[in-house]
């Protein structure tokens, strides 16, 4: 199985999510949905759905954790529109319980789970679009989480990422601010508590923020897409929670989604945006050197609007999927094993799919989707049937 090479940095991977983790298994793992046999040809993927949840209003940003330590993977989603995040409680096959649901702020959008407090349960951090904050949600291990507390972010704030970004062993947050072209940054001081935040410039109206070793130097980058500027911002860290300023590469048009993972099996990470507008996915090849070449573009679906990197087919090649809200898709891209791509392979989500996220639901060792479709008010599960092989996720 491949490692993450520049990405296994420990200061990029200390707060990341356990999901993966939760996904081993010393049992046999059960056979797909409809899927006796390996397929035979290894690049067709199958998916099946497992589920399709009603949540509220409008849901938008999902993750997923074991959060209530009993070895299944369960799901938050946001809920635009009824201020709520809504907690299901996974069984293990691709299914949830009834949701539950926690009053955040105005609007969220982006939800990360982590240990923000040190008591080895997980917690929530919610981007608050309207109120232009983040609602903490702390864990009680049993999968409930108590009374909120908010921290100020930036105008439109829509994407929080927990990282390490200084070094210092204690969750940071990162957060994309839509409306006032910038990342906030959190640092963490132990216990649930932060520090005032510091304010970084990027490109127009960044919509997404993802953290990176992108120059193999130990530290932690960020990296935002940027759909005004159709641009990817990069800036790099020096490891105190300092970021160099941003440098911008040309994405597609509206680019609304990014992602970073080795795409060509060079150990060097890559980025990989989902262009609302252009029905592509931009491929940036990195140099290792924080540092990255000229784009190049991959046939996706109708309106991407996010974009994940995983290996479907156990090929130790990461994948492409996106979810494509007017095809009402997620849409799959096989990696030929050199970074370049194969057509979109289309899975039905709902009515406008808006994000998405791949881990193992069923413990399987194999990857699965989730989709948030936003006019339907629902999330699409699917189950992946292709073939066997250990998780493999590109770290978000």
């Amino acid at each position: 199985m491949r490692g993450y090479g520049p990405l296994a940095s420990a200061a990029v991977a200390l707060f990341a999510t356990s999901a993966l983790a939760a996904c081993g298994s010393d049992q046999t793992p059960p056979e797909a949905p409809g899927s006796s046999s390996l397929p035979v040809d290894p690049n067709k993927i199958v998916m099946t759905t497992s589920a399709v949840t009603e949540v509220g209003d409008a849901p938008a940003g999902l993750a997923a954790d074991d959060l209530d330590g009993d070895g299944k993977l369960d799901m938050v989603v946001t809920s635009f529109n009824d201020n709520n995040v809504v907690v299901l409680k996974g069984d293990g096959k691709g299914g949830f319980a009834a949701p539950v649901k926690y009053r955040v702020g105005d609007n969220p959008n982006g939800v990360a789970i982590a240990d923000l407090d040190g008591d080895t349960h997980l917690d929530l951090a919610v981007a608050n679009f309207n109120s232009n904050d983040v609602t903490l949600l702390f864990g009680d291990g049993t999968g409930a989480f108590g009374r909120p507390v908010t921290l100020p972010a930036g105008k439109g704030a829509i994407r929080a990422v927990v990282a390490d970004v200084n070094a210092d062993a204690l969750p940071d947050l990162v957060v994309a601010n839509y409306h006032g072209d910038t990342v906030t940054i959190l640092t963490g001081t132990g216990k649930g508590r932060f520090a005032k935040p510091v304010v970084l410039p990027v490109g127009n109206d960044p919509n997404r923020v993802t953290v990176a070793d992108v120059n193999a130097d130990g530290n932690v980058d960020l990296l935002t897409s940027d759909i005004g500027g159709k641009t990817i911002s990069v800036l790099l860290g020096d490891g105190t929670g300092h970021f160099a300023a941003g440098v911008k590469y040309p994405a597609g048009n509206t680019p609304s989604g990014v992602a970073v993972g080795d795409l060509n099996g060079d150990g060097k990470v890559d980025i990989a945006t989902a262009n609302y507008d252009g029905e592509t996915v931009t491929v940036l090849d990195g140099e290792g050197t924080g540092r990255f070449g000229p784009e190049e573009s991959v046939a996706a679906a109708r309106a991407p609007g996010e974009v994940v990197i995983a290996d479907f087919n156990a090929d130790d090649s990461y994948d492409l999927v996106v979810a494509a809200a007017e095809a009402e898709q997620a849409a799959v891209m096989v990696n030929n094993g050199d970074g370049t791509f194969q057509e979109p392979q289309a899975f039905p989500a709902g009515e406008a799919a808006a994000a998405l996220i791949a881990v193992d639901f069923n413990n399987d060792n194999k990857i699965d989707i989730a989709v948030s479709n936003s006019l339907a008010g629902t999330v699409t599960t699917m189950l992946n049937g292709t073939g066997a092989g250990s998780p493999e996720v590109a770290p978000v």
